[in-house]
């Protein structure tokens, strides 16, 4: 071997070893964004910023949802149509990420860890069943 493919195959050898380093790093840095977005969304612990800040927010749309709802079946308001259907497209895109964030990030409890059935059995949790038929109509063809 000559000292050129030796040095090749040592800058292969550190890079592999670089590149799995980081690997395992980037995989920790995954699993605790999974973990705090579980706490988040769905602990909810005492003093929790974030958590407090999704729970109002999800009120707060629901709330703004439920209005641009009902205001869409005032006559008078017709010429608003455009911006009541921006509302209820924007609603159901941040429902439906909601949703799938929660679906996500639910493997980072204990009772829920096995990527497949966990979720399948997370997602089978009435609260979940409720979030779904609430968005699944917009995505449906009628």
């Amino acid at each position: 071997m000559t000292c050129s493919a030796n040095r090749t195959a040592f800058v292969l050898l550190l890079s592999e070893k670089w590149i799995m380093s980081n690997l395992a790093k980037v995989r920790a840095g995954y699993r605790r964004l999974r973990e705090r977005i579980y706490e988040a969304m769905e602990v909810a612990m005492p003093g929790d910023v974030l958590s407090r800040v999704l729970n109002l927010g999800i009120t707060a749309l629901i709330l703004i949802s439920i209005a641009a709802f009902a205001l869409g079946f005032v006559a008078r308001l017709a010429s608003y149509r455009a911006y009541l259907d921006l509302v209820e497209t924007v609603s159901v895109a941040l429902f439906t990420a909601e949703y799938l964030l929660r679906l996500w990030s639910c493997v980072a409890s204990a009772r829920h860890t096995r990527p497949l059935i966990g979720r399948l059995r997370f997602a089978m949790r009435p609260m979940m069943l409720i979030d779904l038929l609430a968005v699944l109509p917009y995505y449906l063809p009628f």
